[in-house]
Parts: structure tokens; sequence; C-alpha cells
């Protein structure tokens, strides 16, 4: 996938993650982040691996997940189309 391709990718999987979220929809936003990986973000790992490993952790409580989720939708996706 080239990286305006990606771009596009990551902002509808936030796009899908909000509306799921402001839904109430844990399950349907998680699903929607868990596709994405750090480097889709400026500041990679350091910017959001700990909210990605609650995701994934099957352990995480609700209070976790939604803010994992609440902070990777604010994130900035890296790649082309995005003002520094």
């Amino acid at each position: 996938m080239n990286t305006n391709n990606r771009f596009g990718f990551v902002q509808f999987q936030q796009r899908l993650a909000r509306m799921a979220l402001h839904r109430r929809e844990l399950g349907a936003a998680r699903a929607a982040l868990r596709v994405l990986r750090t480097s889709d973000f400026f500041g990679g790992a350091l910017a959001c691996e700990g909210y990605f490993a609650v995701l994934r952790d099957h352990r995480s409580t609700e209070a976790e997940i939604r803010e994992a989720i609440a902070a990777i939708i604010e994130l900035r996706p890296a790649g082309a189309g995005v003002a520094p």
C-alpha cells in the first residue's frame, strides 16, 4: 500500500473508531484500530505503543480500552497530506 493510500486508510479507521466510541461500541472501535500499527502515526512507537498494547491485551479494563481508543483517534497519521 503506498503512502497516500495508507494515510487515507488510517484516517478512515480513526473515523470508524470515533463513531463506534460515540455509540459506546467499544468492541467495534477496538477492532477498527487493531489493524493499525505504530508506524502509521507521527512519533511512531513512542507516541502510541502503550495504547496499542492496551487494545491487544485481553486483560485490559473497559476504562483502559476507552482511554486508549480516545488517545489513538486523536493521533496524527504519518504520511502524505499532513501539513507539518
